[in-house]
């Protein structure tokens, strides 16, 4: 691994905020790019992860990232918030299930009702547009 690339889970707020864009593999690493835009899937297969803005259902903003190349689903787009150094993921990639609403209460610092439903919005375009979704449940 070249020495720009880091495990995706020691990725911080501040490395995301500075670079919205971090090119990822499949051994959970990424590295950082220069783009302003995700690039087109069909033309660049690689994946990425982009900046991502938060709404807790009590009106809370955080902020995370998500992978906006194939926004067929969550395990696919794989959302995560970003607190306290902490990752928090939507998502039990390892499991192949969501993550269960009181374990993502308890890393947030909140009830699963000020969080669920949530918002997230990519804060860089994908194919000309912001990826937005509402989790209703997990």
């Amino acid at each position: 691994m070249s020495e720009n690339w880091k495990p995706v889970d020691e990725l911080t707020l501040r490395e995301i905020q500075e670079k919205p864009i971090w090119k990822s593999d499949y051994d959970h690493a990424v590295c950082p790019t220069d783009l302003t835009t995700h690039p087109d899937p069909n033309i660049d297969q690689a994946t990425y992860i982009v900046l991502t803005t938060f709404t807790l259902n009590d009106g809370t903003v955080m902020t995370g990232y998500c992978s906006p190349a194939d926004d067929s689903g969550i395990d696919y787009i794989q959302p995560v918030i970003i607190i306290d150094g902490s990752h928090v993921q939507l998502w039990d990639e390892e499991n192949a299930r969501e993550t269960d609403k009181l374990l993502i209460a308890k890393k947030l610092f909140r009830s699963v009702d000020q969080i669920f439903p949530l918002k997230y919005s990519s804060n860089i375009l994908c194919e000309g547009r912001h990826l937005e979704e509402i989790i209703r449940a997990i």
